[in-house]
């Protein structure tokens, strides 16, 4: 996905960003749901990937995501795949 997600048309049951190992990668993929553009992060080999500050940063957007999240569902990694993040259908 390359534009920022519209809250009325959130796609589901499909990886969105895929985390390659890279928390930079991850990090910008997340913010281009949520805000439509790559914000401008530290580089990948940066020391601040290793801080709070990012940790502060991933989850704020996993936490913007889940809030736009459809009835039912949760923005996360795939039950099976885990370095498939969308919104998947909640387990009851």
């Amino acid at each position: 996905m390359t534009t920022k997600l519209d809250p009325n048309q959130v796609e589901t049951e499909k990886p969105l960003v895929q985390f390659s190992g890279s928390y930079a990668r991850f990090c910008n993929s997340l913010c281009l749901l949520v805000r439509g553009y790559e914000k401008n992060y530290p580089p990948e080999d940066d020391p601040w990937w290793c801080g709070q500050e990012a940790d502060h940063e991933v989850n704020f957007l996993i936490d913007t995501l889940n809030m736009m999240a459809p009835a039912g569902y949760h923005f996360g990694p795939h039950d099976n795949w885990y370095d498939q993040w969308g919104f998947w259908k909640m387990q009851t």
